[in-house]
């Protein structure tokens, strides 16, 4: 997970989670937010799963590169609601922000290594662009060191998609180097997946999850449910 602003902090689960703090300052912590531009007002904007904030901060992120529209961001920002600048808008006065992976469900999955995935503790989903564009973030643990990274691989049966009411799409994850030190305590991860075009080829609003948690004795996977199955991805309505 890469900086964007400042050192991170502490992530604790995923969701949209505030408290107030005084002179009518609001803090929201580990915040789920997809990079949006509004273009009425050129500015900036995150777009999470209950509000969309401009977020002027991000134009020289943008202008530089460090980021692009529709990167998939870890956040904690605080609002001053006693100084906003765009009527009929909520702006954020201070950010900071890490860049999570974002990848897309797939058919096929190569021989790599996969390795064991303790649980899923969090989750969020995004939808923006008039049901358009749909994210989904997960937060994983493991059993690992704390510096190990991951990446992340979603896959499903496209058999599966035509016959069933209801698929099931299959998570696993791969080391990303090898980290350091002992394996002392579950650490947890963060990643994104880009459920749009599944949407459209899939047309399901509903969907199941399962992910590795090991192999058998003969090396076959070992797949656990997801606890929110079956996860409504969109709403039918």
């Amino acid at each position: 997970m890469k900086k964007i602003i400042f050192p991170i902090l502490g992530m604790i689960m995923l969701g949209l989670s505030s408290c107030n703090d005084g002179d009518n300052i609001k803090p929201y912590w580990d915040v789920p937010a997809i990079v949006g531009f509004n273009s009425e007002l050129s500015q900036p904007t995150l777009i999470t799963s209950e509000e969309t904030f401009i977020a002027p901060m991000l134009q020289r992120h943008l202008s530089i590169g460090d980021i692009s529209l529709g990167d998939a961001l870890l956040t904690f920002f605080e609002v001053n609601f006693d100084q906003q600048s765009f009527p009929g808008h909520i702006e954020v006065s201070f950010l900071e922000a890490w860049h999570i992976d974002k990848t897309f469900p797939r058919q096929t999955i190569t021989s790599e290594d996969h390795t064991t995935i303790e649980n899923i503790a969090g989750h969020d989903v995004i939808i923006f662009n008039n049901k358009n564009n749909i994210v989904l973030f997960f937060a994983f643990e493991h059993l690992t060191h704390e510096n190990q990274m991951f990446e992340y691989i979603m896959t499903y049966d496209p058999d599966d998609i035509a016959e069933m009411e209801i698929p099931t799409l299959y998570i696993r994850a791969r080391k990303d180097g090898e980290g350091s030190g002992n394996v002392i305590d579950v650490r947890r991860r963060i990643h994104a997946f880009d459920m749009s075009e599944f949407y459209r080829i899939s047309n399901k609003s509903k969907i199941n999850i399962r992910f590795k948690i090991g192999e058998d004795q003969d090396g076959n996977d070992i797949f656990r449910s997801w606890a929110h199955n079956p996860f409504e991805l969109i709403s039918s309505n």
